[in-house]
């Protein structure tokens, strides 16, 4: 059985990543140096996994609302393509959006979304990312 050549699939999803984004842990995970003359740890540098072009799209499902510390949140879901053969992404971790194309919904450059699962599938030609932006709730 010979295998399947999708070079020409996963060159046409590459090319709708006109997005650009950055992938890392999230600072809670890391454990900045110790600082002797403070006699704490030095707030962690972020570890970035990944920084460059991805495909941001809205789940169409709306904004859900979930309690957050006392406090409402409302979570809005969506969808990253990353190129398939980039960093690893796990669950919990960030992704800062740092620029959007021109016919993309430009209120996403600065945000920052959780990821909640990832997607790769035998024949998969990106990364598809499921993750949440949270936002407080009015």
């Amino acid at each position: 059985m010979s295998e399947i050549d999708l070079s020409g699939v996963q060159a046409f999803a590459e090319s709708l990543m006109v997005d650009v984004c950055r992938i890392y842990d999230p600072e809670d995970k890391l454990e900045g140096a110790w600082n002797s003359d403070t006699g704490t740890y030095d707030p962690p540098t972020p570890v970035y996994k990944y920084q460059g072009k991805c495909q941001i799209w809205s789940s169409k499902q709306g904004a859900r609302t979930a309690p957050s510390g006392g406090a409402d949140t409302k979570e809005f879901a969506y969808f990253v393509d990353i190129v398939k053969d980039s960093a690893e992404v796990r669950v919990e971790d960030r992704i800062d959006v740092l620029s959007v194309s021109d016919q993309g919904n430009q209120d996403l450059v600065g945000k920052t979304f959780v990821v909640e699962s990832v997607d790769l599938y035998t024949y998969s030609v990106s990364k598809t990312i499921k993750c949440v932006m949270v936002e407080d709730a009015p």
